[in-house]
């Protein structure tokens, strides 16, 4: 099998099911939420992350985020990381 071929979304929804846990919702096309006991993680799938976005998760650090890493320009990245710490992560 050539993952290469396979949508990331696939690729996604296998990760979430398998390693983070069976418990996700859909909010949209690129966006998931996955659930774990009373633990929660958003994972973004954007293309490009909005301004908005990084100033909501600047100001809601409680939560977590997972995004594509070519979605962030330098500066919407170190505020995200400076922000959240270890609850940001860029792949």
């Amino acid at each position: 099998m050539n993952l290469q071929k396979l949508d990331g979304e696939i690729i996604l929804r296998v990760i979430v099911i398998f390693i983070i846990g069976v418990v996700y919702g859909i909010l949209d096309r690129r966006k998931f939420k996955a659930t774990y006991g009373d633990k929660e993680t958003l994972i973004c799938l954007d293309v490009i992350i909005i301004d908005e976005t990084v100033e909501y998760f600047k100001e809601n650090i409680d939560q977590k985020l997972v995004v594509l890493e070519r979605a962030l320009d330098t500066t919407k990245k170190w505020n995200l990381k400076h922000a959240m710490g270890d609850k940001f992560n860029a792949f």
